[in-house]
């Protein structure tokens, strides 16, 4: 990407307003798209929410942090309406009760439904570095759904796409793609916030079966590969056993603390990535320190890019060895995971599971993993179930998962038949629930 313009400086101080002139920018039945994780602007959505002159505002978020404008949506009811592509502890209890609506998508796809118009974007409100010395600004460590968006709507409708940046100095400058021009923003508010570590789950949190489950994960992974990590508790302890591993890379939709912490004990090199070799590719993070922001700002091995580029499949099945790592809430005797729904209630999302997990399965070398305790509710109720799943819950297909891995053990689906699948299975269950599980694969003739 090439820009000269010699005056960016003049246009970049005429386009500084504040905060409360920002908030005024937007209209009734416009739709917002928010830059969530890490940061939010509250210079200017502080002052929108308050505005009582406008209704039927749509705000779009991927993440929701605690402290958000709209985390207490019951005030705004009418004024605004609230999405999100996948849902948090934050978000959860707000679609619960109606106050927010969950939008099932791919992570791959999501900027493809902006730009397609099947969800209908007005305006987005960024968070950015300062302008460098050409006049580009970065969207630091999460241009993942943002970049392509912003990029492609000021090339095609110009002043009827809205874009209003808060400007932060404390903001690390992330390589990869992340830059926006000055020409592409039409308002800018600077903002002086220090950056806010992004808690992780606590050690109380993670449970006593996870180290087991994570040692298991661990004989899988081989030196050399590329990982991907999902959302949740597994990753944590997953880390933790890899580091008496050699030369692993990393391609992931989500940074998060306890891969950082993979990456300062010398374990991560990308010495063998067949894409961006040495670096860590990614498109969003959760710093979950002030080291981390730090280690974020200006280092060529720490790349972020749009989410339709880290998630795509075919690209990321092109790296050697590549090996995805994800959660499930449930998986049936065939294979097959629920990974976002818990009895009638939306949990989660689909985020970029299937993406990677077919990489993984596309990938020479490569392994697709899903890793979960064995039971739910204290106990009570087998995560390897004999029924249907809870009514929307299907996530991965059979035929895109080749391990299954619980503190028991591990399942090998991968070429094997339905009946063979699901012996392997029940091996793995917690033993109170293996007998009622053989009970329900007779029934469905699996035994």
């Amino acid at each position: 990407m090439s820009y000269v313009d010699k005056n960016w400086r003049d246009k970049y101080r005429k386009k500084i307003i504040s905060g409360e002139e920002a908030s005024k920018k937007f209209k009734s039945g416009m739709g917002i798209e928010m830059m969530g994780i890490g940061t939010e602007s509250l210079l200017i959505t502080q002052p929108l929410i308050q505005r009582q002159d406008i209704e039927g505002v749509r705000i779009y978020f991927s993440f929701m942090r605690p402290d958000s404008s709209f985390a207490q949506p019951e005030k705004l009811v009418n004024r605004f309406k609230l999405y999100s592509y996948f849902l948090s502890n934050v978000t959860r209890p707000l679609v619960e009760k109606g106050l927010m609506d969950y939008i099932p998508s791919h992570n791959s796809s999501v900027n493809r439904q902006f730009i397609d118009g099947h969800i209908k974007i007005d305006a987005a409100i960024l968070n950015l570095t300062p302008p460098d010395q050409n006049g580009f600004l970065s969207m630091s460590y999460r241009p993942g759904l943002h970049k392509p968006m912003v990029h492609q709507f000021k090339k095609e409708k110009k002043d009827n796409f809205l874009v209003i940046a808060s400007i932060n100095e404390n903001l690390p400058v992330c390589c990869g793609d992340t830059l926006i021009h000055v020409s592409e923003i039409d308002f800018m508010v600077e903002d002086h916030s220090p950056m806010v570590p992004v808690a992780w789950y606590s050690e109380a949190e993670l449970g006593e079966e996870m180290p087991k489950i994570a040692k298991n994960v661990a004989t899988l992974i081989e030196d050399g590969s590329t990982l991907e990590f999902g959302i949740g508790k597994i990753p944590p302890h997953v880390c933790r056993e890899l580091m008496n591993k050699n030369d692993l890379g990393i391609h992931t939709e989500i940074l998060s603390g306890p891969i950082f912490e993979l990456i300062k004990a010398g374990v991560v090199t990308g010495k063998y990535k067949t894409l961006h070799p040495y670096q860590v590719v990614f498109g969003f993070a959760y710093p979950n320190s002030i080291e981390m922001y730090e280690w974020f700002d200006r280092n060529p091995v720490c790349t972020a890019y749009p989410l339709n580029y880290v998630c795509d499949t075919n690209i990321v099945a092109q790296n050697y060895k590549f090996t995805a790592i994800n959660s499930a809430v449930q998986i049936d005797l065939t294979g097959q995971s629920n990974s976002e729904v818990i009895w009638n209630n939306q949990w989660s999302g689909t985020g970029g599971q299937l993406d990677y997990m077919k990489a993984g399965c596309l990938s020479k070398g490569g392994k697709a993993i899903i890793a979960m305790k064995s039971t739910a509710k204290g106990g009570k109720v087998s995560r390897i179930t004999g029924g249907p799943f809870y009514p929307g819950g299907g996530t991965t297909l059979r035929n895109d998962i080749q391990y299954i891995v619980t503190e028991y053990g591990i399942a090998k689906l991968e070429g094997r038949s339905l009946r063979e699948r699901a012996r392997a299975l029940i091996e793995i269950a917690h033993p109170k629930f293996k007998d009622e599980l053989i009970e329900r694969a007779k029934e469905r003739h699996l035994w």
